[in-house]
């Protein structure tokens, strides 16, 4: 960790707003038409809610991720355009109402990390630390940031789609210090992603934090620390 900390950076989905669990994406999977023993089963029950326009279309996973993540479309039939454009047939009307239903779901049963209302009232103690949260994540999932009233709890938000660039691309982080004035040497990113949080804030030039990550995580030396001892790590920092 590098400079002292006059700003701070928050993951979101994984490390302020947890996903509901498999099971649930499996249920809503079936109920959208696709197999239990199809892959894009899995693929939807990981939380890509899109996998449902990927089955109908016959369009590859990365690719549609990277355009759903880049771009902000207007509604479902839009987002469907776009995946089609990336397939090999056209998606039949009823697929699309059944991806709108399936993400509106699949966002609803989003909860907020058991910790995430204790790490705000710590960094609410010091009104001096400004803070922002930084997400690779569609305008579906990005509406649940108001669902738990985060946009009141931060000075900016940065979703990869309304950025056009996803983590760990090095001018997402960039985009993310300019908005809070604070060069990077002094912003905290914090977030459960060794890769797209930690890896690529680092290769921006900001400090980062890995918090518990869930099981499956890569084995490695680097520290991981629990959601609520963040702020106290920050306040730290700032007071050296």
């Amino acid at each position: 960790m590098s400079g002292a900390a006059t700003a701070v950076v928050l993951d979101v989905f994984g490390t302020i707003v947890i996903p509901p669990s498999p099971s649930i994406g499996l249920s809503l999977a079936a109920r959208s038409g696709v197999p239990p023993d199809d892959p894009w089963s899995y693929v939807i029950a990981g939380g890509f809610a899109a996998g449902v326009l990927c089955h109908a279309a016959g369009a590859p996973f990365r690719a549609v991720r990277r355009v759903l993540q880049t771009h902000r479309f207007g509604d479902a039939a839009a987002a469907a355009r776009a995946v089609e454009r990336l397939g090999a047939r056209s998606i039949p009307l009823d697929v699309v109402d059944r991806f709108a239903q399936l993400q509106a779901e699949w966002v609803a049963g989003y909860r907020l990390a058991p910790d995430a209302d204790e790490l705000f009232a710590s960094l609410d103690e010091n009104p001096r630390i400004p803070r922002a949260l930084l997400s690779n994540a569609d305008n579906w999932s990005g509406g649940c940031i108001a669902q738990f009233g985060l946009d009141r709890r931060v000075d900016w938000i940065g979703l990869s789609c309304d950025l056009g660039a996803v983590k760990p691309a090095r001018v997402v982080f960039e985009t993310a210090c300019r908005a809070l004035v604070v060069p990077a040497r002094n912003v905290w990113m914090v977030g459960d992603s060794l890769t797209s949080d930690i890896a690529g804030a680092r290769s921006a030039g900001l400090a980062a934090i890995w918090i518990d990550a869930p099981d499956g995580a890569p084995a490695c030396d680097e520290p991981r620390y629990p959601l609520a001892a963040v702020a106290k790590i920050v306040r730290r920092s700032h007071a050296a």
